[in-house]
């Protein structure tokens, strides 16, 4: 009877270890994602790419997962997340890109914050979908 005891305490939804649910984990993550992108948007770009604009792909994906590391982190601490960590996202691209005009090897591009604007409004799109999917 002990021995069960045991292995329930153990094996409860409480017990059990989340990464994602884990402020201090979301927050590092974040925090290294983010010095990723500072790091990434003021070294030099080494020679052309075959499309001149196949950088604003990079931008996209890159700001659907800053939205997202964002709304992880904002679920616990505001009462609409969504609405925060889009906002946050969105000044921060509309941020580095700003840094990148005073950067002599980088230029300052609207349509790159177009394409982090993107990124973020198909992060919102799919979140709103797949909550109203799982409440049905």
């Amino acid at each position: 009877m002990k021995t069960e005891s045991l292995k329930k305490k153990f094996t409860s939804k409480r017990l059990r270890y989340n990464p994602l649910n884990s402020s201090i984990f979301l927050y590092t993550l974040l925090l290294f994602w983010l010095v990723f992108i500072i790091v990434f948007s003021i070294i030099p770009i080494s020679g052309k790419t075959i499309y001149q604009d196949s950088d604003k792909l990079v931008h996209f994906f890159i700001y659907l997962i800053t939205s997202s590391l964002f709304h992880l982190c904002f679920r616990i601490k505001f009462k609409k997340p969504l609405v925060w960590s889009s906002l946050f996202s969105l000044a921060f691209g509309a941020l580095m890109e700003t840094m990148q005009a005073f950067v002599p090897y980088r230029d300052f591009s609207l349509k790159d914050i177009l394409a982090d604007a993107a990124g973020i409004l198909v992060y919102i799109v799919a979140t709103i979908a797949l909550r109203k999917k799982l409440i049905k």
